[in-house]
């Protein structure tokens, strides 16, 4: 036990046990959950490669067939295996988005001709033409009118038949990026990001967002609101990342989920949950939209994936809710799938220890069921993004954690199954780690004389220390003349102070020295600790006061202006054996002290001579002089002179 308290004691632990900590790693077919647990993720299939940079969108047909529009050549594709035959392809210009209506028939809305394409039985024509650069979004009601939602004029079109169209609403937006119909179109918008709702001729801002642009809506049959709003190129702030906002039906709102990611490019809801696809590092998040739950608005990290971003979903009603979502950089579809998928990797951060250190034990807690396994990784280096000077990863020696001392560490978690519908779930993970440790270091050690009133003889020693491992400190403060060898301790193995107060009347006069050493014991076992020293420069102890010699005075001879008392020239020598001179007074008779000047005009000299002109009374006078050092020692003399 007491070895236990001991390593505990030296060292530090890193814990990942919370959802903050976990997301900062990185996903490989793993999820994270919202308890949080990282657990293996559901399957990704992929379906379709469609040889694009982009899979912008995606819908299905009544049939269940599904499709993908891509960028760049402006394809329409089936999402099939293999090589699947464009239903479209624009010769330049982009599919932003896909619908299909109750019989199968499939529309296109394209770039940069605003065009928008019938697909029909393998064939695609032209349906109509919106004379604008974007057709951003495509909808159906429920009497089977499309709706089309446009830029750069924010202008919505509602489309009863081949090349039979009229605009809907005229929008003071630029862009009506995404809509969808529940009892009213509900369209988002780019420039101010505002929420319509617009029934008839109808039309309302629901909400504001305040960021740039919202582009994914759901909205449930109640008329509650969910939207996926950016911000625009500055994201930076809590308030400016991109957000999901729930908002009621009669338009109040409040942000349920903020995006750690640079922008969410699409949105769906599967049951109780809503699917946030986002982008930079293509996570697709899981949100719990059940208000009756615990977790309510709490995010999962479901899946990320190797591609740059997850740019759309869609969620087949007549497959059980299976989710599907395509890619950017490369444009690929994939299936989420119902079961596990066989292995996974989480990598953690790479946590910065501030200094070389040694490595311990990695302990963690999981539940590993049958068939399952988890193994865990580490690897080190002195850089802060790991790279090719670091360690290799290296597996545990039991639980001892086997790479090489370095600043930085980072571990992997790999979990696999045997039983697609069994996983291990890591809920906390410890790595153990010691810092190499390293001397305190004494930044100024310095000597002064006090400012305490009365006391300007004292010396005051004063220092700044610190650790480079942040470890508490001790000092202790020796004292010794110039001339000797030994050092006295008047101060041992105290925490928390910067200065020690010598008193001047226990140094003889005479030059002496400090020493301050620092050490950090405190903050370490027995036997371990580092500790520095540093002297200071010599300082001068001086508790003698001045010595006033040579003191005259003698009658100046009287002018045609001298009153009867007459001049006198007082002359005198003021000396101290150690220090300069500070200053000098001279009082008649018990009156006030008047402030004499040297000889020289300047206090500047251990030694200094005065010559001053007085005017006494007849009869007896008491001439006092008192001189004072730099140190404040105050030395006297007294003249009695007869003037007749």
């Amino acid at each position: 036990m007491q070895f236990v308290m001991i390593v505990l004691f030296a060292g530090s632990l890193w814990e990942t046990d919370t959802l903050g900590e976990f997301r900062q790693g990185e996903f490989k077919n793993v999820s994270l959950t919202a308890r949080p647990e990282i657990r293996l993720a559901p399957e990704l299939t992929s379906l379709t490669e469609t040889k694009q940079l982009l899979a912008l969108c995606l819908c299905a047909d009544s049939s269940g067939n599904q499709y993908v529009g891509t960028g760049s050549d402006g394809r329409v594709l089936p999402v099939e295996p293999g090589e699947a035959k464009p239903l479209l392809s624009l010769e330049s210009g982009q599919v932003l988005c896909l619908a299909s209506d109750k019989v199968g028939n499939v529309f296109a809305g394209t770039s940069p001709s605003g065009m928008i394409y019938r697909i029909s039985g393998g064939k695609s024509e032209e349906f109509f033409a919106t004379q604008q650069q974007y057709v951003w979004s495509l909808a159906f009601d429920d009497d089977g009118a499309l709706y089309a939602g446009t830029g750069d004029s924010g202008l919505v079109f509602k489309i009863t038949g081949k090349d039979r169209g009229t605009v809907f609403y005229d929008a003071p937006e630029p862009h009506i990026m995404t809509m969808t119909w529940q009892g009213a179109l509900y369209a988002g918008s780019s420039g101010h990001g505002l929420v319509y709702r617009i029934k008839g001729k109808d039309a309302q801002v629901l909400y504001e967002t305040g960021l740039q642009e919202v582009k994914g809506l759901v909205v449930e049959p109640d008329g509650v609101v969910y939207a996926a709003a950016n911000p625009d190129g500055d994201n930076t702030g809590t308030d400016n990342r991109p957000q999901v906002f729930r908002i009621l039906p009669d338009g109040n709102g409040s942000s349920l989920f903020k995006s750690e990611d640079s922008m969410i490019f699409a949105l769906a809801r599967q049951g109780k949950r809503l699917l946030v696809a986002t982008g930079s590092k293509a996570r697709l998040y899981e949100v719990n939209a059940d208000t009756a739950a615990a977790d309510f608005g709490v995010a999962s990290i479901l899946h990320e994936s190797s591609e740059g971003q997850v740019l759309a979903l869609l969620v087949l009603a007549k497959n059980s809710g299976s989710v599907i979502l395509s890619t950017g950089n490369s444009g690929k579809v994939y299936r989420l799938e119902g079961h596990f998928a066989k292995e996974g990797v989480f990598e953690s951060r790479a946590l910065n220890t501030e200094a070389i250190s040694h490595w311990g034990r990695s302990f963690w807690t999981a539940d590993v069921p049958l068939g399952t396994g988890l193994a865990v990784m580490t690897r080190t280096g002195n850089s802060d993004k790991p790279d090719d000077t670091w360690s290799p990863w290296e597996a545990l020696r039991g639980d001892q954690i086997a790479s090489r001392p370095a600043r930085y560490i980072q571990y992997s978690v790999k979990l696999s199954t045997a039983d697609n519908a069994r996983t291990p779930a890591l809920s906390r993970l410890t790595i153990a780690y010691a810092q190499t440790n390293l001397a305190p270091v004494i930044k100024s050690l310095l000597v002064k004389p006090s400012e305490e009133a009365g006391r300007k003889a004292d010396r005051v020693a004063s220092w700044e220390t610190s650790d480079p491992n942040d470890d508490s400190l001790s000092v202790s403060v020796y004292v010794r003349g110039e001339d000797e060898h030994g050092w006295v301790e008047v101060e041992k193995d105290k925490t928390g102070i910067t200065k020690y107060t010598l008193d001047s009347e226990r140094l003889p006069d005479g030059w002496y020295l400090v020493k301050l050493v620092a050490s950090d014991q405190p903050g370490h076992p027995l036997g371990s600790a580092l500790s520095s020293e540093k002297t200071s420069a010599r300082f001068l102890a001086d508790n003698t006061p001045p010595k006033i010699s040579d003191l005259a005075v003698a009658r100046v001879a009287a002018g045609p202006s001298a009153d009867r008392a007459g001049k006198y020239r007082l002359t005198f020598t003021a000396r101290d054996e150690l220090s300069l001179l500070s200053k000098c007074e001279v009082s008649t008779n018990l009156k006030d002290w008047q402030t004499l000047a040297p000889e020289s005009g300047i206090f500047d000299a251990q030694a200094e001579s005065f010559s001053v002109e007085l005017s006494l009374k007849p009869g007896e006078n008491v001439v006092v002089i008192r001189a004072q050092d730099q140190f404040g020692n105050t030395g006297t003399a007294k003249k009695t002179v007869a003037v007749e």
